[in-house]
């Protein structure tokens, strides 16, 4: 895969989420309730990673080479880490069954609460995949 087939991936993935987060956007503004502006900040914050990294792209003139990112140790970590990430995915999506059966609770939306989630994954595996990389 070169660089310009994995940047116009990213670019439609990120037209597609913009159209998205602000459809749920403007339909969440007529309920009541709060935590519906989280995909709308991660569709802004993921374009404008994917113009800075157009930008990037452009200044070093890279759209044709080959990308190769990883090598055999990094991915080793890529999978250690989305490993425990699974696993913490998996407990926290229980979790929320477990304490919606149980619990008749109006304090957190299961969508934010599976938003919230998502975000914690993300996070927890960049993390353990610096931690893996820079500790090995």
């Amino acid at each position: 895969m070169t660089y310009l087939y994995r940047f116009l991936i990213k670019l439609i993935l990120s037209i597609v989420l913009i159209l998205r987060s602000f459809s749920l956007f403007t339909y969440s503004l007529y309920m009541q309730g709060g935590g519906y502006w989280v995909l709308p900040l991660i569709a802004v914050i993921f374009v404008v990673w994917t113009i800075v990294e157009g930008i990037s792209l452009s200044k070093s003139k890279k759209w044709y080479k080959s990308v190769n990112d990883t090598d055999e140790r990094t991915e080793s970590h890529e999978h250690r880490a989305g490993y425990i990430t699974f696993w913490i995915n998996m407990i926290g999506t229980a979790l929320m069954f477990v304490v919606y059966s149980y619990i008749d609770t109006n304090t957190l939306h299961p969508l934010n609460f599976i938003g919230i989630v998502s975000i914690l994954n993300i996070i927890i595996f960049i993390a353990l995949k610096t931690y893996y990389i820079h500790n090995n």
